[in-house]
C-alpha cells in the first residue's frame, strides 16, 4: 500500500484527516502568535510583580524582563515545534496569554506613582 501524503489522528475517538500543510501551518501560527502573546503576558505580570513587590523602578523592570521574554520566547518556540500534540500546544498557549494578560491588566493600576516614574 502506498505511503498517504495526509496524517491521521483521533479526535473523539473518530478518525481525522489532516494535511502535513495544515499541521505546519497551525503550529506555526500556534508558535508565532500564540507563544509571542503567552510571552508578552507573562513579561507583563512578572514586570508589575517586581514594581509591585520588589520595589523596583518601573522602567528597570521592564528593562529586565524584555531581555529575560526574549530567552523565553525562543524557549517557546522550540517547545512549540518539538510538542507532538497540536491541541495541547494551542490551549496552553491560548490560556496562558488570556490569564496572563488579565492579570496584568487588573495589576498594573496598583503600582504606586512613585515607582510608575510619573
Amino acid at each position: 500500500m502506498a505511503p498517504s501524503n495526509e496524517f491521521v489522528g483521533e479526535d473523539r475517538g473518530r478518525l481525522v484527516a489532516m494535511k502535513p500543510v495544515l499541521i505546519i501551518s497551525s503550529r506555526l501560527l500556534a508558535v508565532v502568535v500564540g507563544g509571542y502573546a503567552a510571552t508578552v503576558g507573562v513579561v507583563a505580570v512578572v514586570v508589575v510583580l517586581l514594581a509591585l513587590i520588589g520595589g523596583m523602578q518601573r522602567s528597570e523592570s521592564i528593562t529586565l524582563m524584555t531581555m529575560v521574554g526574549l530567552l523565553a520566547y525562543t524557549g517557546v518556540i522550540v517547545w512549540g515545534f518539538s510538542e507532538p500534540r497540536l491541541r495541547l500546544l494551542w490551549s496552553l498557549l491560548v490560556g496562558t496569554a488570556a490569564i496572563s494578560h488579565g492579570l496584568a491588566i487588573g495589576l498594573a493600576p496598583l503600582i504606586p506613582a512613585d515607582v510608575r516614574g510619573s
